[in-house]
């Protein structure tokens, strides 16, 4: 595995961690997404100004074009696709929600060689769906539905649509943030992202409010506790994780490697909820597991 690789999988595990914080906060998945961009815009910022006192000189200094680019995209993938996400995971949890987000390499693939001429062999095609299909087999039981949050219910076809929404837009968002990111680093395509996201909230702000949402439950201590931590996690590192994946490798094999959240979710569930863990899991894994490695292997081959 190359950087890109390693960064995509390292955003994974950040996004598993993040997935198991917010399904325990109540709060709507507008608040929630609206929230973890605040803090999340945060934390990238203050990196920020780590390396600038570190010496890095030109900072955000790239074109229109770039920050054209890097906008739409934290407007897709981050502000409408997460709301999108909190709103499957609260309906059907943790390890679920972040199944239906395998088919995000799908998408990253189709997207991938319409707007970036990206080739994708066959043979990886083929790895991606026995990803799924692995992942499919670990989170697709009947005792994942008592991991269900239960703070906003809804039907499950609805959380099915969402999660497959938040799909195409993560893959969207991370093929146009590539289109960018020949002229910025990844903590810069993070932190224009962010900035998109937390504007565009704040543009709807008055709209959304007529819902009665209460933005001032964000700074209550009870859900800081949760959001602080998960927006380190998920939103700061990764998604900065996430940018240096979509930068040193095809958004197809980037987003598949992403999508093995679940995997990592399997035993974080088990040690803070207490569910156990089936053999159909450990098969399932193990099935995961030589999708992707069949996955990076013919594309590295071929390349």
């Amino acid at each position: 595995m190359g950087i890109g690789e390693f960064a995509a999988a390292a955003a994974a595990f950040c996004w598993a961690c993040s997935s198991v914080i917010y399904g325990r906060t109540r709060l709507n998945a507008w608040t929630i997404n609206f929230a973890k961009n605040l803090f999340g815009l945060g934390f990238v910022a203050l990196h920020l100004v780590a390396i600038w006192l570190l010496g890095e000189h030109g900072l955000l200094s790239f074109g229109a074009t770039a920050w054209m680019y890097l906008a739409i995209s934290g407007i897709v993938g981050i502000a409408i696709g997460d709301t999108f996400y909190f709103r499957s995971l609260q309906i059907l949890g943790p390890r679920r929600s972040l199944v239906v987000s395998t088919s995000a390499p799908i998408f990253g693939a189709i997207i991938g060689w319409w707007l970036l001429d990206e080739f994708v062999p066959w043979w990886s095609l083929v790895g991606i769906l026995i990803t799924i299909t692995g992942i499919a087999v670990v989170v697709l039981d009947k005792q994942a539905r008592k991991e269900s949050p239960g703070h906003f219910p809804g039907s499950e076809w609805i959380g099915v649509g969402c999660g497959l929404v938040a799909s195409f837009c993560q893959a969207a968002g991370g093929a146009i943030s590539k289109m960018a990111m020949d002229e910025c680093s990844a903590l810069e395509a993070t932190f224009v992202r962010l900035l998109a996201a937390v504007v565009i909230g704040l543009i709807f702000l008055p709209f959304l409010q007529r819902l009665k949402l209460k933005l001032s439950l964000i700074f209550d201590k009870s859900n800081l506790q949760l959001l602080l931590p998960a927006a380190a996690l998920g939103t700061w590192l990764g998604i900065w994780c996430s940018q240096i994946g979509f930068y040193y490798t095809s958004v197809a094999i980037a987003t598949m490697l992403m999508s093995t959240s679940p995997l990592f979710a399997i035993p974080l569930v088990r040690f803070f909820d207490g569910h156990r863990i089936s053999s159909r899991a450990i098969w399932g894994t193990l099935i995961a597991l030589f999708g992707i490695a069949m996955a990076l292997h013919f594309s590295v081959s071929q390349s």
